[in-house]
């Protein structure tokens, strides 16, 4: 008999899938859960109630995050062992309660989100740090698994107390109620054949969650893997129990990389979501739209990041959009899910876009656009340049960084000018060579002693040439510097003095 882990593992890929009668109908099943989940309102009131969904489905919403912390621990045995049968038990938990009534992932499937991101933060920010105090390489390959196994679960446990201190979950009349000391919220739902339950927020909660979530940390992590953490040392249970219970020692070598992690959680979705939809509860949540079309396009593999061909690149810690054609993609995602309130052209998302404070366009005079020049594109094309629009943060396309690549942001209009004026200085240069080629011509092949004939022959040089001002005003000269007197007799033959002249002008001419 399958188990529901094994269930969860093979959704994910680590585990062989299963043969399928008839894989298409599973496929759009599977589909359709999808789609549904992702049609729930996202922000309160939540007047309707949230709907009950098996834990495998709501991880299939989280599947990036849970990719991420496997890229990590890059352990199998203890993937299938410990972090991947906490998730499943955390996810049966939450369900889709929201972290917070107003402030940050209040959502729907918030807090389930935020406490993933904490955990993974948290493995990001322990990786390639070593446990103080080890002295040998026995303990160290003893201990240290066994020590990232618990900072994880301090991560995703951090909130477990929101559950009882912050809301009270019920069926619609209110009269069936949660105890989340009994089991998790979806295995109540399924016992009271319940479709939906609803959120009533307690009042005066405050901080108080941040004490206890210890006391249901056994409804999320197994007697296995508390057995296993304190087989390899006691200090390390020890730290893990002292950050549920907010009450850290001086030697707690978890608690901060806890509080780090729900910072930098909290601060992400604030900068794209929390802020921007302050006061949206009633009427169209533009700045939510958009930010889920941009991540839907990149969930899908519509848009790549960082490559060539990529819709997103993410250059001196700046995150820009090649545009239009990212805003050709929007624009299509606007039309076909029929979306109130948001412009359905490319020039009306840009516009919505920038008065939102969601992009950044530039505002001198010229183009609007940002010109980036990503090395790895221009070290086979040098000139190339990607017409963007800056996002104000990258938050609004994941909760997963975006790793900054080489490149430059080239100013177009000083470019441009840059070039013209290397193609006007060349061009002088060239027609600058020519005259002084002619003129010299002109002048050497002198034969007759006659002033007049030397002027005639600088005269046709120039009316030669194209027009140039320099070599105009240098030929006037020229003309005045050959020009004979006329006291001077006409039989009276050439001199090598009488050639002087015509050769500082060519120096003239040239330089």
């Amino acid at each position: 008999m399958t188990t529901f882990t094994d269930r969860i593992l093979r959704r994910f890929g680590l585990l062989s899938p299963l043969v399928l009668v008839n894989a298409n109908v599973a496929k759009a099943v599977k589909q359709k859960r999808i789609e549904d989940l992702q049609k729930i309102p996202r922000y309160p009131p939540f007047m309707e109630g949230l709907p009950v969904y098996p834990p495998e489905t709501l991880l299939e919403t989280q599947s990036e995050l849970i990719r991420r912390i496997g890229e990590i621990i890059a352990n199998k045995e203890l993937l299938d062992t410990h972090y991947y049968p906490a998730i499943t038990r955390l996810a049966n938990m939450y369900q889709l309660l929201p972290a917070s009534q107003s402030h940050h992932h209040r959502g729907a499937g918030g807090l389930l989100c935020h406490s993933l991101e904490v955990g993974l933060y948290s493995l990001q920010a322990a990786d390639g740090k070593l446990i103080r105090g080890i002295v040998t390489p026995q303990q160290r390959r003893l201990i240290e698994p066994r020590w990232r196994v618990a900072i994880f679960f301090a991560g995703i446990c951090h909130d477990l107390g929101k559950v009882v201190t912050d809301f009270t979950v019920t069926d619609r009349s209110g009269e069936i109620k949660w105890h989340p000391y009994i089991c998790g919220l979806y295995d109540w739902a399924t016992q009271n054949k319940l479709n939906n339950y609803f959120i009533h927020w307690n009042e005066g909660r405050g901080k108080s969650h941040t004490s206890i979530a210890a006391t249901l940390f056994n409804g999320v992590v197994s007697k296995e893997s508390r057995d296993w953490i304190s087989e390899g040392s006691t200090d390390v249970m020890q730290w893990l129990s002292e950050s549920l219970t907010n009450t850290p020692g001086a030697k707690n070598q978890i608690y901060e990389n806890i509080v780090k992690s729900d910072q930098v959680s909290v601060e992400r979705d604030l900068k794209s979501m929390g802020v921007a939809m302050a006061g949206y509860e009633i009427g169209v949540p533009i700045e939510r739209y958009l930010s889920d079309i941009m991540r839907n396009l990149l969930r899908e593999g519509v848009w790549r990041i960082n490559e060539p061909g990529a819709r997103v690149w993410c250059v001196k810690n700046h995150t820009y959009l090649v545009w239009p054609k990212a805003g050709d993609e929007m624009a299509q995602r606007v039309r076909e899910e029929n979306i109130p309130g948001l412009p359905k052209s490319v020039d009306g998302i840009l516009d919505m876009m920038a008065e939102r404070g969601i992009a950044l366009v530039r505002e001198e005079k010229g183009s609007p656009f940002f010109f980036v020049a990503p090395d790895v594109l221009t070290a086979k094309i040098p000139d190339l340049r990607l017409q963007c629009i800056r996002l104000r943060d990258q938050a609004l396309l994941g909760s997963i960084p975006i790793a900054s690549i080489d490149g430059s942001v080239v100013d177009k209009k000083d470019e441009d000018a840059n070039a013209n004026e290397t193609s006007v200085l060349t061009n002088s240069g060239k027609h600058k060579a020519a005259n002084t080629a002619q003129l010299q011509i002109n002048l050497c092949d002198q034969t007759t002693p006659s002033g007049a004939a030397q002027e005639k022959d600088v005269s046709v040089a120039v009316e030669m040439q194209p027009p140039s001002p320099l070599v105009a005003k240098a030929v006037m000269v020229e003309q005045s510097e050959v020009q004979p007197s006329t006291a001077q007799p006409a039989e009276q033959p050439q001199s090598s003095v009488d050639t002087q002249p015509a050769k500082l002008t060519i120096a003239t001419l040239s330089g």
